[in-house]
């Protein structure tokens, strides 16, 4: 279900590879390859793997504009990925990774980003 990727090919993709974290979901790994051979792409950065999450049968990717970066949210059947993509034009990277995504046969959903982190809770108040 999780696997390593492998960002040190070479030097290029070195460079591109944003932060120390390498591990992907397996949701997350052709996509984010492809991304790597994108134009104006300047770095990838994968994020935490949450596990346990409500059980999901679809998978699904949420792209949302971030803070200087396109978020990328990967649901898989009981695991949750964010995988940011720092780039030099936002709207054309997007779209780009969205043909990825196609392609891949993945249900895609275009949102606002999120404030709040994957993995917490809302808490509701006592009444």
């Amino acid at each position: 279900m999780v696997g390593r990727v492998d960002f040190k090919k070479g030097v290029e993709e070195m460079a591109r590879h944003a932060g120390t974290h390498t591990t992907l979901i397996d949701l997350a790994k052709p996509i984010c390859e492809g991304i790597h051979r994108l134009s104006g792409v300047d770095g990838v950065s994968p994020g935490f793997i949450v596990a346990g999450t409500k059980m999901n049968h679809t998978q699904r990717v949420k792209i949302a504009e971030g803070d200087g970066c396109v978020m990328l949210t990967f649901r898989s059947a009981r695991t949750v990925q964010e995988v940011r993509v720092y780039s030099t034009d936002h709207q054309a990277t997007k779209l780009a990774i969205a043909r990825l995504i196609r392609d891949q046969k993945v249900a895609i959903c275009f949102a606002e980003a999120d404030k709040k982190r994957i993995g917490k809770r809302k808490r509701h108040k006592k009444q």
